[in-house]
């Protein structure tokens, strides 16, 4: 039986070894989330780490950060697409972009010392699919010296799990997916939206013009 005096200890040496957060669940807001956490540490003039795993597309939370000199952006060279359709060469060479990433989290956590937050974005499915080193996971989770970790991500294995001090479930109760809107861009929407206000600013200068004329 563990003694008040031990789970005392146990919670100090918690508290000063950093705690790890995971995002979870079948509803948006998982990245969204981690990178709000982000720029709150970010904020308060510590050193963060948003590293991203099967991802590759320009975002607009990484071109955000890319401004913020405190906050160091990891991703993969492009985007690989679903695991599903990619093929064993894609894969492969994924996993080494992934691992990559990793090496340089390990030089910033053990060896420089140098940085207090990392995000680990859908790290749960690049761990899932075995797209990146499982076993310099699990030591970065059992020792980050301090340093908050966040892990976002569906489905994240039991050993992501066990080391969780946070675990947050985002659910989906309405989607546009379920409509068949897929997933929009927003400078793109912006483009398009500010388009049809210049559009529609033209249409109705140039009928005013006309009713002056006549």
């Amino acid at each position: 039986m563990i003694k008040d005096n031990d789970m005392a200890d146990k919670i100090q040496m918690k508290k000063e070894t950093g705690l790890v957060h995971i995002y979870t669940g079948d509803g948006k807001g998982k990245t969204t989330a981690a990178a709000g956490l982000a720029l709150r540490a970010a904020g308060c003039g510590l050193k963060v780490i948003f590293a991203q795993f099967m991802k590759g597309r320009a975002s607009g939370e990484v071109d955000a950060f890319a401004q913020i000199p405190d906050v160091m952006v990891l991703g993969a060279s492009k985007d690989y697409g679903f695991y599903s359709r990619m093929s064993e060469a894609d894969r492969n060479m994924q996993k080494k972009e992934h691992d990559s990433i990793l090496d340089t989290i390990f030089e910033h956590v053990y060896k420089k010392h140098d940085v207090s937050v990392v995000v680990l974005d859908e790290l749960a499915s690049a761990y899932e699919y075995n797209q990146v080193d499982r076993a310099k996971t699990g030591y970065l989770l059992e020792n980050h010296d301090g340093v908050e970790i966040v892990i976002t991500g569906r489905n994240p294995d039991e050993s992501l799990i066990r080391h969780a001090d946070y675990i947050t479930e985002m659910k989906k109760i309405k989607h546009p997916f379920d409509l068949g809107i897929s997933a929009r861009n927003i400078k793109m929407l912006m483009k398009n939206t500010s388009l049809t206000y210049a559009k529609a600013y033209i249409k109705i200068t140039c009928k005013n013009i006309i009713n002056t004329l006549l």
